[in-house]
């Protein structure tokens, strides 16, 4: 089951694809929730990223701190990034597609969240996850928006 986030940003969609690579920089500016962010490159390849990652956040289901674990699967310059998540998260949620597309002189950026089976039996919480993912991709646009009039 996959729920779909567009918005679309006042900046290229190169800014928005910088800004979601450097996205460890920003964390706990898009989320109070958020505690920590870190990523591992082994490999910046863009064709087979060996790209690793773990947050910290508070979870937007039960309150308490978790740490989230995934990789960077695909990637495509300034188009699309994928990232899967690692168990126990990937029972829930198995993996994330950014996708940008130019609209002018801004851009949509299309997120892709792709829920379990699992994920449907427990709606309250995927809406709760979807959520928290909407309040944060909002707060990028705020902060990127930003960015642009400074």
């Amino acid at each position: 089951m996959i729920e779909k986030i567009t918005l679309e940003i006042n900046a290229r969609p190169e800014k928005v694809f910088q800004f979601l690579c450097d996205y460890d920089k920003h964390y706990t500016e898009v989320s109070k929730d958020h505690i920590e962010r870190v990523v591992n490159i082994r490999n910046p390849d863009l064709e087979h990223p060996d790209v690793s990652f773990y947050f910290r956040q508070m979870s937007p289901i039960t309150g308490k701190e978790q740490k989230i674990r995934g990789k960077v699967s695909r990637v495509e310059m300034n188009r699309y990034i994928g990232t899967v998540f690692l168990f126990p998260v990937s029972l829930f949620l198995t993996k994330v597609e950014e996708i940008l597309e130019p609209k002018g002189e801004s851009c949509l950026l299309i997120t892709n969240l792709h829920f379990t089976l699992l994920a449907k039996l427990v709606k309250k919480s995927m809406r709760k996850v979807t959520e928290h993912i909407r309040g944060e991709l909002e707060e990028m646009k705020n902060v990127l928006e930003g960015q642009a009039a400074v």
